[in-house]
């Protein structure tokens, strides 16, 4: 499943997110450098509880959106 973050204000794409099984990889969009998921906890706090414990996609998405009101989580594509 791939996941995408962009800014509040929708002028930015910021990371994507890849989910394959318990495989989890975060990519910043700019530079396409890996993101730690140490890093992806410290902005978006349970981020690493949230993807494994999600049964449904918009149950994940939804819970993704509400650790950062800075930030829209959009599904691109797959499933859980």
């Amino acid at each position: 499943m791939t996941l995408k973050i962009v800014n509040n204000d929708l002028t930015k794409e910021v990371h994507l997110v890849s989910i394959d099984g318990s495989n989890i990889e975060v990519k910043n969009v700019e530079t396409g450098n890996a993101v730690t998921i140490a890093n992806m906890e410290k902005q978006f706090p349970g981020f690493k509880n949230i993807i494994e414990n999600a049964t449904d996609v918009a149950g994940l998405v939804g819970s993704l959106q509400s650790t950062n009101d800075q930030f829209i989580w959009a599904h691109v594509s797959g499933k859980l």
